[in-house]
């Protein structure tokens, strides 16, 4: 439970009865490495809060290739992988969600929240802050790529300094927009270029 109401603090939650009702509604999941939180296409109303660990969201084509889009590795990472609601009024998931390492999220499920939204202005603050949160993300890794292949590795390496050992070449390369060849040529110049100032 403390983790619970470490979560709801760090989302500014403060009202009192507000932080019971969704220390009710929370609960928790533990994912090994690998495993995967969802696939895409299955149903769910649920919006998850990453406590621990790093998680990989990725697209297959019909070809069976795998495409990077989006990391989660902060604390309080927020993720709802719906796209909308069908005739059933049932979320559907647009994506799959990989643990790269164990991970531990804490989680909702949206439908009583999506109720308590009039009555929350806490909450709807919140919703609206990860909403942002979301959008920026997503316009940075627009914006970066317009640079060239070795500018987008840079940036890679400075906002993602865990992965470095943690994530497959070829799933860095998709989500770069590059080659897995490019992607090992730009990493062997680095290399060549770091033992050279080693050597100097």
């Amino acid at each position: 439970m403390d983790e619970i109401f470490q979560l709801l603090d760090y989302l500014g939650i403060q009202s009192q009865s507000t932080i019971q009702t969704y220390a009710r509604l929370a609960q928790r999941r533990h994912l090994k490495k690998g495993e995967c939180l969802y696939y895409g296409g299955e149903d769910s109303t649920n919006l998850y809060f990453l406590i621990s660990g790093i998680l990989r969201g990725f697209t297959v084509s019909a070809s069976g290739k795998e495409y990077t889009e989006c990391i989660l590795h902060k604390y309080g990472h927020a993720h709802i992988g719906m796209i909308g609601m069908d005739d059933r009024q049932e979320f559907k998931l647009n994506k799959n969600l990989e643990a790269l390492t164990e991970a531990d999220l804490i989680y909702f499920d949206v439908r009583p929240i999506i109720k308590e939204l009039p009555n929350s202005i806490e909450f709807l603050r919140v919703y609206v802050k990860k909403l942002e949160e979301s959008y920026a993300q997503m316009w940075e890794v627009r914006e970066i790529m317009r640079e060239s292949a070795q500018a987008r590795y840079a940036w890679f390496q400075r906002t993602y300094p865990k992965l470095q050992n943690i994530m497959q070449l070829k799933d860095v390369a998709t989500f770069l927009g590059i080659t897995p060849v490019t992607l090992s040529r730009i990493r062997a110049r680095e290399t060549i270029s770091a033992e050279k100032d080693d050597a100097t």
